[in-house]
């Protein structure tokens, strides 16, 4: 058990600082009037519990004051007021400190579990200080009204549990009583709206037959889609085809100039073979200056004495000089003839240019059959899809239809969601049966406990006056109903 060892008290009413200790067993104060024995009390109290409020008991011409109060298990608890602070400090046996300020009319909670001395709740508006009483306080629960004594007896001995778990389960009957009436409320308005709905019931085939034909329309629009782009593709092809019709039209001698083209080829290929030979007529010509220029070197060749193998060699040489000459004669006539032939072949390069644009509106020719063969194909994707477009002359009775069906669809979302909020309620109805069962086990297992408890005691804890078995059975029943 733990005591007060001593009390410090500094600026308190009459004490200027005063140190009381006190021995084991009974300790007395004793003085004349208005000498402060009632103040110790006073300072222990506004220590302990925090009162009396406010800082009239502050000694005159002072600015603090102190009360500090050692325990048995020297734990140390010091209450101080003033300068602007109002506060505890709680020093420990380690020598650990905590200083507590601003917790207004209650004390911390950290310092009543250290010294655990706290007064007694007896109800909401009634406290009791088991510890210390005041000057002429008269002895615990005799100034007391009835109804006070019964519940501090009841919360001594622990029957207020009993009552307050009465008053509980009263309270959650009631409250339960009042969830149940709002659920069946709710459950039959879900069922009210439900029942608007029971035309649904009929409409599921519909539905899969909607959601059908909106797949199919879905499939038809994007096959339209297509047929347009298609359509499209074959007006440029008529403008092309338009075009290309006046090129053609241009091109009708297109097979002779085929043949012109042939031969224009003949005649470069001579005109790269005469320009060879142009070369080597120029190696020919060079020679001859070279054996003319020898030839003149033997114009005095009566007057010297020939040899029979010199004679040979300038025959040989004469032979391969006539040679060359007929060799040059030709040339000489080829080159008159190629000469001619550059003259006819003077507008060749146009020729080139010419020959590029009829390749390149051949390849458009070729293409324009191709674009012919593909206008077909379209002419008969064209008519296939007119056709297919004829099966959309119901189209607008179609839309209203899918129109409906999303509105049914809506209608059907709502039956759902209140449906499945109708079998939650149906579960927490369940489940708020099972917990008033489960209290009403408990009521009755308390009011057993009740009972045996008055049985073995036979007094009334109202009035405490002996009470017989057939008043129990009247209280118990009275709770049981």
């Amino acid at each position: 058990m733990i005591k007060i060892k001593s009390v410090r008290i500094k600026n308190f009413q009459s004490h200027k600082d005063s140190l009381i200790e006190f021995s084991e067993g009974f300790n007395a104060f004793v003085g004349p009037s208005n000498t402060g024995k009632t103040a110790i009390i006073r300072a222990i109290k506004w220590a302990l519990y925090n009162e009396p409020a406010g800082d009239y008991f502050l000694r005159d011409n002072e600015k603090r004051v102190e009360v500090e109060i050692t325990f048995n298990n020297n734990i140390k608890l010091l209450r101080y007021r003033g300068s602007g602070k109002n506060g505890y400090k709680l020093t420990m046996p380690d020598g650990s400190t905590e200083i507590y300020e601003g917790f207004g009319y209650n004390i911390p909670l950290e310092i009543t579990d250290a010294i655990n001395i706290v007064p007694m709740q007896i109800t909401d508006d009634l406290k009791a200080n088991l510890n210390i009483s005041d000057q002429l306080e008269a002895p615990f629960l005799i100034s007391e009204s009835p109804s006070g004594k019964a519940n501090a007896i009841g919360k001594l001995v622990g029957v207020d549990y009993v009552d307050k778990a009465q008053r509980k389960t009263s309270l959650d009957i009631s409250r339960s009583n009042t969830i149940k009436r709002q659920k069946c409320q709710t459950r039959d308005n879900l069922k009210n709206e439900i029942s608007k709905f029971d035309y649904l019931k009929n409409y599921n085939e519909n539905l899969t037959k909607l959601k059908t034909i909106n797949q199919e329309i879905k499939s038809k629009n994007s096959k339209l889609i297509i047929n347009k782009d298609i359509y499209e593709k074959y007006k440029e092809i008529n403008v092309k085809k338009e075009y290309t019709k006046n090129i053609l039209s241009k091109l009708n001698r297109l097979d002779e100039f085929e043949q012109f083209i042939l031969k224009l080829h003949k005649l470069t290929f001579k005109l790269k073979n005469i320009s060879t030979l142009k070369t080597e007529l120029l190696k020919i010509n060079s020679s001859q200056n070279k054996l003319m220029k020898m030839v003149d070197a033997f114009k005095g060749i009566d007057k010297l004495e020939i040899n029979l193998e010199d004679i040979k060699k300038n025959t040989e040489k004469l032979n391969f000089i006539n040679r060359y000459n007929n060799l040059y004669k030709n040339n000489i006539k080829e080159i008159k003839i190629n000469k001619n032939n550059l003259i006819k072949l003077r507008h060749l390069e146009n020729a080139y240019s010419n020959y590029e644009n009829i390749l390149m509106h051949i390849g458009n020719y070729n293409r324009l059959n191709q674009l012919k063969e593909n206008y077909k194909n379209i002419e008969n994707s064209l008519k296939i899809g007119n056709n297919y477009i004829l099966a959309f002359k119901n189209l607008d009775d179609i839309i209203k239809r899918h129109n409906k069906l999303n509105l049914l669809t809506s209608n059907i979302k709502y039956a759902i969601h209140y449906k499945n909020q109708y079998e939650e309620l149906s579960k927490k109805k369940v489940e708020l049966k099972k917990y008033i069962k489960d209290i009403s086990s408990q009521i009755n297992d308390e009011i057993n406990v009740y009972a045996e408890t008055l049985k073995k005691y036979n007094i009334c804890p109202t009035c405490f006056n002996k009470i017989c078995e057939h008043d129990i059975e009247n209280v118990i029943k009275s709770l049981r109903s």
